[in-house]
């Protein structure tokens, strides 16, 4: 079942509408936010990944069908600490397509936090 549900993510991520396979021609109508279709491709809030470590925000964004690009490091800073999301574009709860892309920068955690 989580190869399934792998699947499922990685198809929506890809900005590709989940289901059967027919040999009927589709109209653009099919598709989108009006299709009825609970696979239907729209615009959805960004989950809030801010203080989470790169591995869980990025699971966390694939969850909900968004891609990630890390800027700055995902393992630990230049202090020694472990790197957390510090900000994110859009913003969280902002709505953004399914399957675009969530930038998240990474900050050092601690007393005086820098860039990862």
């Amino acid at each position: 079942m989580r190869v399934r549900a792998f699947v499922f993510a990685a198809v929506t991520a890809a900005g590709l509408v989940a289901g059967s396979v027919g040999t009927g021609a589709a109209s653009p109508q099919d598709y989108g936010p009006d299709a009825g279709s609970p696979y239907a491709i729209s615009d959805q809030p960004v989950p809030d990944v801010r203080g989470e470590r790169p591995n869980a925000a990025r699971a966390i964004m694939e969850e909900a069908g968004f891609r990630t690009d890390f800027i700055g490091g995902t393992s630990r800073g230049p202090n020694g600490g472990q790197c957390v999301v510090g900000d994110q574009t859009p913003a969280p709860g902002n709505p953004a397509p399914v399957g675009s892309t969530v930038a998240l920068r990474t900050a050092e955690v601690g007393e005086s936090p820098q860039p990862c």
